[in-house]
């Protein structure tokens, strides 16, 4: 294969959009990334603006384009994957009427409630598979009707925003099937829109966007889109994804049981199967790859909280001396188990698995013996006890994570990465590309585009890092997480009542 053929992975977050340029061989040949603000209206509020979304699209590929010197005729496809639940309500020119509603957003909470009593928890697993929760598609659309009836009115198409991106590239709408689970509106096993479920929120089937493949073709760069972003009219543009599929398809997760963990933030771990497991536990989605669908969870301020120790406790704004590099060093010296200090990294409230908007962290064993280097890898060690809590629940359900693969900030150091693997008591794997989310939807661009044959075909390319288990970590770590698992269960009833002070 040519690899003068290229791909174009643009990966929308939460925080930033990132453009990355991969030739056929899935090597990185360009990369450029924007930030850009959320903005917190009201207490419980995310938005942030899909104008800026498309701003930061044309400027990265425009970037990568100038950087890189690719000629735009040499690019075979294009792929939008992005932060899955967000909610923008299009008119009928396609423009959008306000803010883009993201998953942070939790106004939705009395319309949860409403659906609890009206539609019930029951149903929603029975067709749709996952929990009610505020930071879903379905909810925010009953919030916009009842609050904001002018608007609901006024909107022709309810868009995701990956499918607002890809129209402003080819004047096509869809809505990726991967986004489908988590809408609450849709048939998980049938991977349609669920009437029963529509008609049970009071929506309207007709503002609810046209459903397609991740890898499906659904248009090509228009001539306007062409001036804009500098790409060639008339490139191929799929569907695209929802960002966690693409980062699991990136990391080579395609068989059943094989796992990853993406640790930011959120320190996401998914899980593949050949089926819908119907668990409220968990998030279920389509995955990219047919046939085949992700199970996820997350510890929600995992790897954050190594931030926000960093910045909050250990330094006033100088981080020159206060590089992750040096506090990792601190972390090793502190020994397997931080001389039995734990740490609970449920720090900002907890979706899946927990579901408990209370949850906060904890510090648990502190002693005059502790030192700095205890606390800090006690935040390691708490992400990945944290990990491991969601994977027992899996094997509690007869499904054993397979094939590990870790990426993201925590798989940087190797301190964190010899922790996981002793912590989860089995050995993984780090693709040693860093851009797997780009990258997985840069190939399913590919497979679209009939660059590649298969999906195995697309990432042939892709190597891998082994870390390995130590047995005797394994075996002393697994006496912690047994204390560890026990914290959540006998703080529940206090969190509560510190929430309600």
């Amino acid at each position: 294969m040519s690899s003068h053929i290229y791909l174009l992975g643009i990966d929308v977050g939460t925080s930033s959009c990132k453009t990355v340029l991969f030739n056929s061989m899935g090597r990185v040949i360009c990369t450029a990334a924007v930030e850009y603000p959320t903005l917190i209206e009201k207490d419980g509020w995310a938005e942030q603006e899909p104008e800026t979304w498309w701003l930061s699209v044309r400027k990265t590929i425009g970037d990568v384009l100038k950087s890189s010197g690719v000629k735009p005729s040499d690019i075979a496809a294009v792929g939008i994957d992005s932060q899955g639940s967000a909610v923008v309500p299009l008119d009928e020119e396609f423009n959008p009427l306000g803010k883009a509603i993201i998953w942070m957003d939790r106004r939705s909470e009395p319309e949860c409630r409403w659906i609890d009593k009206n539609v019930g928890q029951d149903l929603l697993t029975k067709i749709n598979g996952n929990k009610n929760d505020s930071s879903n598609f379905g909810p925010k659309l009953r919030w916009i009707k009842q609050k904001e009836p002018e608007r609901y009115k006024k909107t022709y198409k309810f868009s995701s925003a990956g499918g607002f991106l890809a129209h402003r590239l080819t004047d096509v709408l869809s809505f990726s099937i991967t986004e489908g689970g988590l809408s609450q509106l849709f048939d998980i096993e049938k991977g349609v829109w669920s009437d029963e479920l529509v008609k049970a929120f009071e929506l309207d089937y007709e503002k609810l966007p046209e459903i397609y493949s991740p890898f499906h073709i659904i248009g090509k760069v228009t001539k306007r889109a062409s001036k804009e972003t500098g790409l060639l009219e008339g490139t191929p543009v799929i569907a695209g994804a929802m960002d966690a599929t693409a980062c699991a398809l990136g990391c080579g997760v395609m068989g059943n049981n094989d796992t990853f963990i993406s640790g930011g933030t959120v320190t996401c771990v998914g899980v593949c199967t050949g089926r819908p497991l119907r668990n409220p536990k968990f998030h279920s989605y389509h995955h990219i790859v047919p046939g085949n669908w992700i199970h996820a969870a997350g510890v929600d301020f995992g790897g954050g909280s190594y931030r926000w120790y960093r910045d909050n406790l250990l330094s006033s704004g100088n981080f020159e001396n206060l590089s992750y590099e040096l506090l990792d060093l601190e972390a090793e010296a502190a020994g397997v188990g931080a001389n039995k200090l734990l740490f609970m990294p449920y720090m900002v409230g907890q979706r899946t698995p927990i579901w408990d908007n209370n949850t906060r962290g904890l510090f648990f064993g502190i002693s005059p013996a502790h030192t700095r280097k205890h606390f800090t890898r006690a935040i390691l060690e708490g992400n990945a006890y944290g990990v491991n809590f969601i994977l027992k629940l899996f094997e509690e359900m007869g499904i054993r994570a397979a094939n590990v693969k870790l990426t993201g900030g925590c798989s940087k150091g190797h301190v964190w990465r010899e922790i996981f693997a002793d912590v989860l008591a089995q050995n993984i794997s780090i693709p040693t590309i860093t851009e797997v989310t780009a990258l997985g939807i840069a190939v399913t661009a590919g497979v679209g585009a009939g660059v590649y044959n298969s999906f195995d075909e697309a990432l042939r390319n892709v190597k891998y890092e082994e870390v390995n288990c130590n047995s005797s970590n394994a075996e002393k770590y697994g006496k912690l997480y047994k204390v560890f698992s026990g914290l959540y269960p006998l703080l529940k009833d206090k969190l509560q009542e510190l929430a309600d002070i």
